[in-house]
């Protein structure tokens, strides 16, 4: 039974982590996948490569960003307002993560 850790919840979306078998749950907008580790780390590498890029589109709201998903089909098909919306999700998350692993060490280092 899945036992899930929060890295991050907001209004736009969330994403959490199951302690149990590692498998990350991503909902943003009326989307909700469920990834294993590999496929949440190419998800977020794709979506911040794709931030990165400046595509100086006129209109940030038109869809214009095809993100593929391990899923045969399906694909996020985002704005660059969405695009960086996800971003800000994927990356708030795995800044949470990367303190609850420092906290982790520290406090094995403190009691053992």
């Amino acid at each position: 039974m899945c036992q899930f850790q929060q890295l991050h919840f907001s209004d736009l979306g969330y994403v959490v982590k199951c302690n149990a078998c590692g498998h990350y749950q991503v909902g943003f907008a009326s989307t909700l996948l469920t990834l294993k580790p590999e496929d949440y780390f190419l998800l977020r590498d794709i979506v911040g490569s794709r931030i990165t890029e400046n595509t100086n589109f006129p209109d940030s709201t038109i869809k214009n960003n095809i993100i593929p998903t391990p899923y045969k089909g399906v694909n996020l098909y985002l704005s660059e307002k969405e695009l960086a919306e996800l971003y800000g999700i994927l990356d708030e998350a795995h800044t949470e993560e990367q303190v609850a692993g420092l906290m982790e060490l520290f406090n094995g280092n403190i009691n053992g």
